[in-house]
């Protein structure tokens, strides 16, 4: 009588066993070597402060005119590249970066894995194996429309003087796993009343991959606001060099 049991017990073991492996996620990278892919670069900033200025971090980048990110090579979920930068006093400058589609190890999130789903994390490493893929959408370009993956993000600084909100919205060309618009909005409160508000999008406007003719279009904001990387970058640097800071998410 027990022989019965035993037999489901295994079979019941080793269904478990192929729905994990089916449930199990394989992380590919999308882009293959010698794809391309520009971006235009646009900031903003104001403040109601009359004798506030620009931050200084935020200065080299408000002179770029566009970003040529190229892919040198694929290794497993590895992408190295290289991304050029150029000014529009005509200066040009390039550095060498890679991204793992799988743990977001590097230039996150410049890539993610290709053919992500809603829930799915953009890696498998903190901070960003707890932000998920929101939706996917259908995005028009010049060319025709594209599933698109979006997530956005939402934290706050306190530090010594000051409040700041960071807004953050992504947005992944789904099949190559490539970002296509990042899309941040900080407002910075000082105990003293005075506030700063910066905003920028970092957005493709030409690929080798597929035809782009023009830049995709750019959100509006209201009056107060107008990489990928970089912008990741400038978020924490707008802090103005404040120390003890303290994150703490809110979405």
């Amino acid at each position: 009588m027990r022989r019965p049991l035993f037999v489901v017990s295994c079979l019941l073991m080793i269904l478990g066993f192929w729905a994990n492996l089916a449930v199990a996620q394989v992380r590919t990278v999308g882009v293959s070597k010698d794809d391309w892919f520009k971006y235009s670069l646009v900031l903003n900033w104001s403040s109601n402060d009359p004798n506030a200025t620009i931050p200084a971090p935020m200065k080299p980048f408000a002179e770029v005119e566009w970003i040529l990110t190229t892919i040198e090579g694929v290794s497993n979920t590895n992408i190295t590249l290289q991304m050029l930068t150029h000014l529009k006093n005509g200066t040009e400058y390039t550095y060498e970066s890679s991204i793992d589609v799988e743990t977001g190890q590097g230039a996150a999130p410049l890539a993610i894995a290709a053919n992500l789903n809603i829930n799915d994390a953009l890696y498998t490493n903190a901070p960003y194996s707890a932000w998920k893929i929101q939706e996917t959408i259908a995005r028009t370009y010049p060319e025709g429309t594209r599933d698109t993956n979006h997530a956005c993000n939402t934290t706050e600084w306190d530090g010594t003087g000051f409040h700041q909100h960071n807004f953050h919205d992504w947005y992944w060309d789904r099949s190559t796993g490539i970002a296509v618009e990042e899309i941040i909005k900080v407002q910075r409160y000082e105990t003293g009343g005075s506030q700063t508000n910066i905003s920028g999008v970092f957005a493709i406007i030409e690929s080798n991959v597929w035809a782009i003719s023009e830049p995709v279009r750019m959100p509006e904001f209201p009056t107060w606001t107008s990489t990928l990387l970089i912008l990741t970058v400038l978020a924490v640097a707008i802090v103005f060099y404040k120390r003890r800071l303290v994150k703490i998410p809110i979405r």
